[in-house]
């Protein structure tokens, strides 16, 4: 595994876990800090795999269409769904544009992760199809 990814992937699963803190902080819903935490383990294991036989050798067409729900959701939460869908109040004083930069730097800081998990994702679902198909 090359050591930007590796770099990469440590920061953004740090990150991850900071937010969740943040959220348990703001009295985020339980269920979504739960979720958060379930789908950086996802995110974080798809990069890992992508470079590991013995991780590789053991995920299905199955994880690859759970990662697909997972980052359909996600996608889904960040453009439609505000803080108060969360259970989150924010200030008064913070001001709409701030929240709509914040889920910008947020997409594209994740970016890099979920092209990493949806290529492996895809190469699941084809060898998964392949098999399946062979009998």
């Amino acid at each position: 595994m090359p050591f930007y990814i590796l770099a990469y992937s440590l920061i953004f699963f740090t990150f991850s876990i900071a937010n969740m803190g943040y959220m348990l902080y703001m009295k985020c819903k339980l269920p979504i800090v739960l979720y958060e935490l379930a789908f950086a383990v996802t995110v974080f294991l798809f990069i890992f795999a992508s470079y590991s036989e013995l991780l590789l050798a053991n995920l299905t067409a199955l994880h690859a269409m759970l990662f697909f729900c997972m980052l359909g959701y996600e996608v889904y939460s960040s453009i439609y769904l505000g803080p108060e869908n969360f259970g989150i109040e924010l200030d008064e004083e913070i001001d709409e544009m701030w929240i709509e930069a914040g889920r910008v730097c947020s997409i594209l800081f994740a970016a890099p992760a979920y092209v990493l998990g949806a290529l492996l994702a895809y190469r699941l679902l084809l060898s998964g199809a392949g098999a399946f198909l062979k009998g």
